[in-house]
């Protein structure tokens, strides 16, 4: 009866354990990474089962797969609503939000987390803007290419000088920085919340990132323009 009551306490005591440690390496919510990436474990464990089959709830371990292989595989490092986005039909192809968010993170195969990119690669010739060309290299190249393969050629983008937090949309090109000795820097708007943007970029530090986010603070105080194909 002692070894049953002691083998009890045992398997209960290691549930506990279980339970705790869980606990204490899941994030219940995206928080941003020491690399800037953000990432929610929990939702990562809970989408993929095939990955919380070996990894558990570890977040460190989930992580490391997320930007191991995770990235190549499409794999989402947290969810979106994608209920919240705008519904907003764009040009000529109509194109909204959800379906452009869609469009862009299938991607990630093609151009994944920290593909060497730079002015190496030359020039991309965007063919978006108001029936005149522009020439883009490093993260205006990638900026630019995103931009026309989510909403076509047609020249119907539009500048909006004005910063204002309402006109950022989902595929749209931010513009920052551009008065700096470095030149400035395009980004590709992800998502968009109350407290910022998540972009995707090239050439950020040579490489294409995933990920980063920005809030309205920071691109407030370096705003140039945003880019924008949208009816509004």
């Amino acid at each position: 009866m002692k070894k049953i009551l002691r083998s009890l306490q045992i398997i209960i005591m290691a549930a506990a354990f279980a339970v705790l440690f869980d606990t204490v390496h899941v994030n219940a919510a995206p928080k941003q990474m020491a690399d800037g990436n953000v990432f929610d474990a929990e939702f990562y464990a809970a989408a993929y089962p095939d990955v919380k089959a070996v990894f558990g709830n570890n977040e460190a371990l989930l992580y490391q797969h997320y930007i191991s292989f995770g990235i190549n595989e499409g794999r989402l490092p947290y969810a979106i609503d994608a209920s919240a986005l705008k519904p907003v039909a764009v040009g000529p192809n109509g194109v909204t939000e959800p379906v452009a968010y869609q469009m862009i993170m299938g991607l990630q195969g093609v151009f994944p987390e920290g593909m060497p990119w730079d002015f190496s690669l030359g020039y991309y010739l965007y063919k978006g803007f108001d029936n005149h060309y522009y020439y883009g290299a490093e993260c205006a190249y990638y900026a630019f290419l995103l931009n026309d393969y989510v909403f076509g050629d047609t020249p119907n983008a539009r500048k909006l000088d004005v910063f204002n937090p309402a006109n950022f949309h989902v595929g749209d090109i931010l513009r920052y920085n551009n008065n700096s000795y470095a030149g400035g820097h395009s980004v590709v708007v992800l998502a968009v919340d109350d407290k910022g943007i998540t972009v995707t970029e090239a050439n950020y530090n040579g490489k294409v990132h995933w990920g980063r986010r920005m809030s309205w603070t920071e691109i407030a105080s370096k705003y140039d323009y945003v880019m924008t194909r949208y009816n509004i």
